[in-house]
């Protein structure tokens, strides 16, 4: 094994690790702040939170989809004329390994965690406002829903993200793109 190769391996499992470490702790602090917030919402809204997340989770699925299967070599070209949020698609592109975990693992299960919280939340509110209602029905029910949509979801997601890749890059490129220029005109430096 030559020495490229070794630091190559040092690097990805480097990465496993730091991606280890990041995940236990955002999942941690975000499963008890939602656990916290939703025990406060009220049933529209717990129902509205957990829409929300699971279409999270099913739109950052199509983006880490959508940057592992797009091929670089329009971005580049896009990139020498300057069209906007093509060198943003590119910096995507050139760690698609890493972009494809965090949005597809880091950002999808956590987007899972919190889905199952506000689905645990709405059934404990049901079953004490309701009575004689089964808690266990309310339970099973409400998790085929939501594993059904998740699933469903990214299924069509994926569809999308191998179908319409470069377009789907280019428009993520040009969200980061208005946010970096944001900060650049904040603090006159450029994300990397």
């Amino acid at each position: 094994m030559n020495k490229t190769s070794k630091t190559n391996n040092t690097t990805k499992w480097s990465w496993v690790i730091k991606i280890f470490a990041v995940t236990i702790i955002l999942a941690s602090l975000l499963s008890l702040a939602s656990e916290a917030a939703l025990r406060n919402f009220s049933l529209p809204l717990a129902f509205l939170a957990l829409i929300f997340f699971v279409f999270l989770g099913i739109l950052f699925d199509t983006i880490g989809v959508a940057v592992a299967t797009a091929d670089m070599t329009p971005f580049v070209a896009m990139s020498s004329k300057r069209v906007r949020g093509a060198k943003e698609g590119l910096f995507l592109l050139q760690r698609a390994e890493i972009v494809a975990n965090i949005c597809n693992d880091v950002v999808g299960d956590i987007c899972g965690i919190i889905s199952g919280a506000a689905g645990g939340i709405i059934v404990i509110t049901l079953v004490s406002k309701i009575e004689n209602i089964s808690s266990l029905m309310i339970s099973v029910i409400l998790s085929a829903l939501i594993a059904g949509f998740t699933v469903s979801g990214k299924a069509l997601g994926k569809i999308i993200a191998m179908r319409d890749n470069k377009e789907i890059v280019l428009i993520v490129g040009r969200v980061i793109h208005v946010f970096t220029g944001i900060w650049r005109k904040d603090n006159g430096k450029y994300f990397k």
